[in-house]
């Protein structure tokens, strides 16, 4: 690892560091809006970056298309009873491996997360009518837990850890737990 010191107390990645970091996340999926907040890189170096992946013949096809993504937030992604419990499984992952969930967005940590979800997520059978959260939208499910406009809280009925952000969208009458919820709904 080359560190490059700028002053006596300062000590910051190089460029080509920078770059590679970059190079990453875009191979992860997230958008070029989150990497450029997470790197400080422009937007417009983002994009270039991303274009010399493109170049790649061995990285191009893990390189997710480029689409204008819009930052999500718990009131677009939680829709109904069974996204909020996609949300706390996912979330749920991330914060037994992200530590210090609660003080910075780990992008590493949350692709990893992000990872075990999918592939529980594809092993379940019965998710054929259900498009899985995206990465994207995990990191703004984090980002809201990072900043404390969501939490996860224990149910007391089924003492079960669920996703519930102070901007998600309400639609459930008696029971705020998903879990209890959707058992509720399966249960005659």
């Amino acid at each position: 690892m080359v560190i490059k010191k700028t002053s006596k107390n300062t000590i910051r990645p190089s460029t080509h560091e920078k770059i590679l970091e970059v190079r990453a996340y875009l191979l992860m999926g997230y958008c070029s809006s989150i990497i450029t907040l997470h790197t400080g890189f422009s937007q417009k170096r983002v994009r270039s970056i991303r274009e010399l992946l493109k170049k790649d013949p061995e990285l191009k096809e893990f390189l997710m298309d480029a689409i204008a993504i819009r930052t999500s937030t718990s009131k677009t992604i939680i829709s109904s009873p069974v996204r909020q419990l996609h949300a706390s499984f996912l979330l749920s992952f991330y914060m037994v491996i992200n530590k210090d969930y609660s003080e910075r967005v780990d992008l590493f940590k949350l692709a990893r997360a992000y990872g075990y979800y999918i592939s529980y997520f594809y092993m379940d059978s019965q998710n054929t009518d259900i498009e899985p959260i995206t990465i994207n939208e995990a990191w703004a499910l984090a980002n809201e837990l990072r900043s404390r406009e969501a939490f996860m809280l224990l149910c007391k009925a089924c003492e079960t850890l669920y996703f519930e952000a102070v901007h998600q969208k309400s639609y459930r009458e008696d029971r705020p737990c998903p879990w209890c919820c959707v058992r509720q709904k399966e249960s005659p």
